[in-house]
């Protein structure tokens, strides 16, 4: 079903000529993410093996990790892989499973889906659904190479409406724009098909390459890519999550910007204090708007709602951990979404 490459020359042409753009200030040094994941991933077989997922948010991650392919593998593809979506239980799933979405699939070897929307022959879908992506040209050692192992990293940040991805494998980089819900949970996870991962680390956010800082109107390619692979969707059939519409084409957005101009400017408000203690059952803290709507995530799960009391909160929850992740977010009408995080100690 999945063909290996006719020529490697081809690949010359696979830089895309949609680029993704990032919005100003989502490129500074953050510092590192907690990103708890296993430390080695073997993924002897397509699908088989996922790590944790980690949440892209507004403050970015990075994830290290080295890679070895199989020496019996000889495809492009026996290379790390990465998954991008939401799920209730925080974990993959098969695509069109109860409470999880899939909003992407992105190969190392530069090659990116969601259903029958790819950086290939489904390149008009990827573009009219939102999708952006900076391809590489792939070398003719590439395969040797990852047997031999390569270093690898990932860098992720959510953006609005777009989650924006950047996978290396050695000297192979590409960035994703992937349009998600504004109020999704989005989650990444490590895979591959015949290929160990080891050492996988959290690292400081450092800011995507390549990617400029102020949005510009780049346009699709006239032509498609000659450099897919024949058959170009080595997963099993994946279903596109809910805000993806295979017939959302330029031209069935019929608004217009004075639709956003007459919107009224919102207000700022922030989360005062949250408290967290090791061992206790729930989560308390402070808005500084009173009646906002509060939600609360304890670790890799879902956000949930706490009982809000004028400007306070409360979360009922199982024994907190030391070192548990907690996020909270506040929103209301006429204001500005506000998060905080803090650590269990």
């Amino acid at each position: 079903m999945r063909k290996k490459f006719l020529a490697y020359l081809l690949a010359a042409s696979m830089v895309l000529a949609v680029a993704p753009v990032i919005p100003a200030g989502t490129t500074a040094v953050s510092t590192a993410a907690e990103v708890n994941v296993e430390k080695e991933l073997d993924c002897s077989g397509w699908w088989v093996a996922h790590t944790k997922g980690v949440e892209i948010d507004t403050e970015g991650f990075t994830i290290k990790f080295k890679s070895k392919t199989y020496d019996a593998a000889t495809n492009n593809w026996n290379t790390p892989v990465l998954v991008v979506y939401s799920s209730e239980d925080g974990t993959v799933h098969a695509a069109g499973d109860a409470g999880y979405t899939e909003y992407a699939v992105i190969r190392s070897d530069s090659f990116a889906w969601n259903g029958d929307k790819n950086t290939g022959d489904g390149l008009a879908a990827w573009t009219a659904a939102g999708y952006e992506f900076t391809g590489a040209v792939i070398p003719e050692t590439f395969v040797a190479d990852n047997k031999a192992g390569v270093e690898c990293s990932v860098q992720a940040i959510k953006s609005g409406d777009k989650v924006y991805v950047q996978f290396t494998n050695g000297s192979v980089t590409t960035v994703t724009a992937i349009p998600v819900p504004a109020d999704a949970t989005v989650l990444l996870s490590l895979t591959g098909e015949q290929c160990t991962l080891t050492d996988i680390e959290g690292a400081a956010y450092t800011g995507i390459e390549g990617v400029s800082a102020t949005p510009s109107g780049t346009t699709a390619p006239d032509a498609e890519p000659t450099t897919a692979p024949a058959d170009p969707t080595p997963a099993p059939t994946t279903t596109p999550p809910a805000t993806d519409d295979d017939n959302n084409t330029p031209s069935d957005d019929d608004n217009t910007p004075s639709d956003d101009d007459n919107e009224p400017e919102e207000k700022s408000m922030s989360i005062k204090s949250v408290t967290a203690k090791k061992d206790a059952v729930k989560v308390t803290g402070t808005v500084s708007v009173a009646g906002a709507k509060v939600q609360v995530k304890v670790g890799s799960k879902a956000y949930k709602n706490a009982t809000v009391k004028g400007k306070k909160f409360t979360f009922k929850t199982t024994k907190l951990k030391k070192g548990t992740k907690i996020t909270v977010k506040a929103t209301k009408d006429g204001y500005k979404t506000a998060t905080k995080k803090v650590t269990v100690k």
